[in-house]
């Protein structure tokens, strides 16, 4: 999605995600070469993607469904937005 703003580099994404999110993604994987792994009671996720706005919805949406463990740069922006958002609705 090159139209999508940010810096929209491909970065290696890796994340823990909970069974149901695990479930979506073994249907729509976020690239070919996308893999999983379980790990505890959820799954460690690896795949490039662009990092780009299109990202940060999808991360956004799913909640605690997802937490990003790679990049720390998206990493930092995704803490920097909750944070952000919390402080207004605290």
């Amino acid at each position: 999605e090159a139209h999508e703003p940010g810096p929209n580099s491909p970065v290696t994404l890796e994340a823990r995600v909970n069974a149901n999110l695990a479930k979506i993604l073994r249907e729509t994987p976020l690239n070919p070469g996308m893999t999983m792994k379980r790990e505890g009671d959820g799954f460690r996720v690896k795949a490039e993607v662009r990092e780009n706005q299109a990202l940060y919805r999808w991360i956004l949406g799913h909640g605690r469904a997802i937490e990003i463990l790679r990049p720390t740069s998206l990493l930092k922006s995704i803490v920097e937005t909750v944070r952000y958002a919390a402080d207004h609705y605290a």
